[in-house]
């Protein structure tokens, strides 16, 4: 027998940068660096399928956004279908969902020592009491999974989920090739974006290691956690008021459509005043010159932390703009979008109450 099996952690996402411990959702996209990560593996396994002679190439993946979003680089570039198996997908409690590491732990005194003693290879993951399903559960689940479909004759098979999944995969391997123990599961560090390989010749395993993403991280722009806080990226909103109408994009948000001030997060060397104006242009089709920052809004300091900055353009190009999502709200339409609970945006609204302030002044 002659096969490949590359087990690989999907790139970093949103519930990363936070240090969830997880999420039930696995609605957590990539961050752009993680994209950045997504498209480097599948470049790699474009070199490693050129240069080996596969029967077949195959590629698997769990359900969650983050797995997806990594597999669907790979399943671009290589030219063959994603399988998405539920045996791959996260598995876990509704009571550990969401929470940052350090919260759990502490709810959970027992939990917490137990996977600091796990993480530093002095005790064994099925000692571990699990908020959700057990080491051996896990197992149970996914050895049907490796047994019947991973590991087949010539054939490069490609499995992107998240730690758990290819740790215990991992692990079946090794017990199954090589020489690791049966009565014990080890703590193995795999690093976001990183691929296990393994290569089974007749009864000889050869196993080796690939970081595919040659940049580290450089952007700052990323949701981080700093001393408990999450702390967001600053953002930037375009204000433009013409004839007392001013430009907004309708937004998607969870459950409902909106109406909100066009803008997004800061890119690296950005001033605010250069992010809303990009913003601007990428949202609504619209250019915009002479900028000017109003303001900063600091928004739910307990928590989190994400300043917001107001940048009004006195000068809009009307030639660019193209985008159906966008449109001129007139003042006393946004009175009554606003008392209606429709429009919530408090960026949005404090542009709304400057003008309004601004207009009585003048009378």
């Amino acid at each position: 027998m002659k096969a490949s099996i590359f087990l690989i952690r999907h790139g970093e996402s949103l519930k990363n940068t936070l240090n969830t411990y997880t999420t039930a959702s696995g609605k957590e996209p990539l961050t752009k660096y993680g994209k950045y990560q997504a498209e480097s593996i599948a470049d790699g396994l474009i070199t490693y399928v050129e240069t080996n002679d596969f029967k077949d190439v195959v590629l698997f993946s769990g359900n969650d956004i983050r797995s997806l979003d990594s597999a669907y680089s790979i399943s671009k570039k290589l030219n063959i279908p994603l399988m998405v198996r539920d045996e791959l997908d996260s598995i876990a409690g509704n009571s550990s969902s969401g929470k940052l590491a350090e919260e759990l732990y502490e709810e959970n005194p027992v939990f917490g020592k137990s996977i600091r003693l796990y993480r530093a290879g002095l005790r064994s993951a099925y000692e571990v009491p699990w908020p959700s399903v057990t080491t051996m559960e896990l197992e149970h689940i996914l050895s049907p999974f490796l047994e019947e479909i991973l590991v087949c004759d010539d054939t490069l098979s490609i499995v992107i989920s998240h730690k758990s999944i290819i740790t215990c995969l991992a692990i079946q391997l090794l017990r199954k090739f090589g020489q690791y123990p049966l009565d014990y599961y080890g703590y193995v560090d795999i690093p976001l974006g990183t691929g296990f390989l393994f290569e089974i010749n007749n009864d000889t395993l050869k196993l080796s290691i690939h970081t595919f993403a040659k940049e580290k991280k450089k952007t700052k722009t990323d949701v981080v956690v700093d001393n408990g806080i999450i702390r967001f990226p600053e953002s930037a909103c375009a204000i433009c008021w013409e004839k007392d109408k001013l430009l907004l994009v309708k937004q998607s948000r969870p459950g409902r459509d909106t109406w909100e001030l066009p803008g997004g997060k800061i890119e690296l060397l950005e001033s605010p005043i250069e992010a809303a104006a990009r913003e601007l242009t990428e949202e609504t089709g619209f250019a915009a010159d002479n900028g000017k920052l109003l303001l900063s809004l600091d928004l739910d300091l307990s928590i989190s932390f994400h300043r917001i900055h107001l940048v009004e353009f006195t000068h809009i190009c009307h030639g660019a703009g193209k985008y159906q999502n966008a449109a001129w709200i007139g003042i006393s339409e946004l009175d009554k979008l606003i008392n209606m609970g429709i429009i919530t945006h408090a960026p949005t609204i404090t542009a709304y109450l400057l003008e309004k302030n601004r207009k009585e002044m003048e009378n």
